[in-house]
């Protein structure tokens, strides 16, 4: 898993990382991990953060969608489940076609990520970052992935 991240503050005993991915599910996202040090060493403070869509500051606006990702919105593409924990055991809730839900955190386990989407009072956990979100033979690959407006604003 490659990320890019740069040293946004930095105090006596803590550093604070902004970093940024971009799974092909949700395209560009950006986070904060805090890093405390600690005999000779830093440390993460928690492997959970709050996530932030990077997509509201891309050009492409043919869609509609550029207001929506400001907001940290995305609308369902295709239905899906979101689970209570990153166990991805018991299901939080299922997101149907054109619902729109919230990105809130991200938490990255080894070499998983995993983001948490809030849809009206409930939220919850999916694994992202995997290969095959898009049938490219289809003639609109992107109505194949996870969320509207995403495809076309992949980098890469």
């Amino acid at each position: 898993m490659d990320f890019a991240g740069d040293v946004v503050k930095a105090t006596g005993k803590s550093i604070q990382v902004v970093n940024s991915l971009q799974p092909m599910e949700t395209g560009w996202i950006n986070w904060k991990y805090t890093y405390t040090y600690k005999n000779g060493k830093f440390k993460l403070k928690s492997s959970t953060a709050a996530a932030k869509s990077s997509l509201g500051n891309h050009a492409y606006d043919e869609d509609g969608y550029r207001a929506l990702f400001k907001k940290n919105k995305y609308v369902v593409a295709n239905t899906r489940s979101f689970y209570t924990g990153t166990d991805l055991k018991k299901v939080a809730f299922t997101a149907e076609r054109n619902d729109k839900l919230t990105l809130k955190k991200i938490k990255i386990s080894g070499d998983k990520v995993y983001l948490q989407f809030q849809k009206g009072k409930k939220t919850g956990w999916q694994q992202v970052d995997n290969s095959g979100v898009y049938d490219f033979r289809s003639s609109d690959p992107g109505s194949t992935g996870w969320f509207y407006g995403v495809y076309k604003r992949l980098v890469g």
